[in-house]
């Protein structure tokens, strides 16, 4: 069975929502409300499994306080392309099967994890 891979753009959106959600201090169901969705939309774009339009995703900025241009991390897709291209679709699904079973501080905590370990290898190379 064919697992779907999500486009590196819609997964860097999806992360930095998540992001700007948790630094709100807010549920999905929170942010869902004001613009008339369910909190299973939200969790769909954070996940990157949806594109966002155009349209939500202003409003989404201006209800976060956040410049549009901050969800488009040139640097983060590149980085979710090639990681996407090291790993095969057993291991992917894998992560974001773990990664759905986090609550919000957990979300952050990895998150945090993640981008330490990151910068660790950069300062190696």
């Amino acid at each position: 069975m064919n697992k779907k891979i999500h486009d590196p753009i819609n997964i860097t959106i999806g992360n930095r929502m998540r992001i700007a959600r948790i630094e709100l201090g807010m549920s999905q169901s929170d942010v869902a409300k004001p613009f008339g969705i369910s909190h299973q939309q939200i969790q769909k774009y954070e996940k990157g499994m949806d594109s966002i339009s155009a349209n939500k995703l202003l409003h989404f900025a201006k209800f976060t306080k956040k410049p549009v241009a901050y969800f488009f991390d040139i640097e983060e897709i590149n980085d979710n392309v090639a990681s996407l291209e090291s790993m095969d679709s057993t291991s992917l699904l894998s992560l974001s099967q773990a990664l759905s079973l986090l609550n919000a501080k957990q979300c952050k905590a990895f998150i945090d994890l993640v981008s330490t370990m990151g910068e660790k290898n950069d300062t190696s190379n």
